[in-house]
């Protein structure tokens, strides 16, 4: 019966992903009010945890900052998928470039494909810079990705019989 369930969330998780990669923008927006709702649940867990050990002194100004970041990711969701996606962009390029850099660095012989996919990262990255609609479905294409992946793995998971001990 395991496998039957197996098989059955690894299709939803596939249909899903296929979903979410045709439909980018609902993706990210839906992955900003999730992220919210994580924030909210974090932040009560929070209280919880420092109300039962007794933790002294109560820190009231992180349990503050966080009920405030939580309420703007929920009641401002574009701020919070700008936040994200510039922070994407900017470590995206960051990366680009250093991996470029490292790439002439060692020397461009031995390293041209290397180097010229450095190049189109860095290339990419100044166009997310300038068109954050373009970061934003790369963003989402990434999530898809993971999610489609996780539906092969199930379905893979109830293929082939694994026990773990």
């Amino acid at each position: 019966m395991t496998r039957f369930w197996n098989v059955l969330f690894g299709i939803v998780f596939i249909l899903f992903g296929i979903y979410m990669w045709n439909n980018p923008t609902e993706t990210f927006i839906t992955y900003s009010f999730y992220l919210g709702i994580l924030y909210v649940i974090w932040t009560i867990i929070t209280i919880f945890y420092i109300l039962k050990r007794k933790i002294r002194p109560v820190p009231y100004g992180n349990i503050i900052v966080s009920i405030i970041i939580s309420i703007a990711i929920l009641a401002l969701p574009m701020f919070s998928v700008a936040i994200v996606l510039w922070t994407f962009i900017i470590i995206f390029l960051i990366s680009a470039i250093y991996y470029l850099r490292n790439v002439i660095k060692n020397g461009l012989k031995s390293h041209l494909l290397q180097f010229i996919l450095a190049c189109i990262a860095v290339i990419y990255g100044v166009i997310m810079l300038f068109n954050p609609i373009v970061a934003g479905n790369t963003i989402a294409k990434i999530l898809s990705f993971f999610v489609i992946m996780n539906g092969i793995s199930y379905i893979l998971s109830s293929i082939i019989d694994v026990e773990i001990e």
